[in-house]
């Protein structure tokens, strides 16, 4: 029988830290696959992927959906990933559409950087005269945001096709 070594997962494979781990389960998913019929999107609403980008943590797809912008954010926004975050905002708030939707359905993990890149978000929307809403569903995103008050500052969703149909 050999020693328990708590730095080795179960069953003997071999990895050099966390990230290793992290990085392993980021990019064996398939960011936003399925999106359409997962959504069960309408086919009156007409969806053009507008732009998509890809770190080892964190991935952002862009959608247009109507006149409304949504962002799908898959993976982990802490510290190291919220500049990406906000970088795709601010892309999304300069282009033409009249409201922006962030979707956190698929995030594995928040931290307090991430909720700071949507307040300001929020803030930067309200001044370029656009709409702006959140989906967060699950003790991940909306129990936590829920639990810290930011639904009195956030427009927040469970659904996506929630936020569409009031944003819209």
């Amino acid at each position: 029988m050999s020693a328990y070594d708590p730095l080795t997962p179960l069953g003997g494979a071999q990895t050099t830290g966390p990230d290793d781990a992290r990085q392993k389960m980021s990019t064996s998913r398939r960011p936003g696959a399925n999106f359409t019929s997962r959504h069960g999107r309408p086919a009156s609403r007409t969806t053009t992927v507008v732009d998509q980008s890809e770190h080892h943590l964190l991935g952002v797809r862009s959608l247009s959906i109507d006149e409304v912008t949504v962002l799908t954010v898959h993976g982990e926004i802490d510290a190291l990933t919220a500049p990406l975050l906000a970088e795709a905002i601010t892309r999304a708030l300069s282009g033409p559409s009249t409201a922006l939707i962030v979707d956190l359905s698929e995030l594995d993990f928040l931290a307090s950087a991430g909720m700071t890149v949507l307040l300001h978000g929020n803030r930067c929307a309200a001044g370029a005269s656009k709409r702006f809403g959140v989906v967060a569903e699950g003790p991940v995103t909306g129990r936590l945001m829920k639990l810290l008050g930011l639904d009195t500052e956030l427009s927040i969703f469970e659904s996506l096709d929630a936020a569409i149909d009031v944003l819209r």
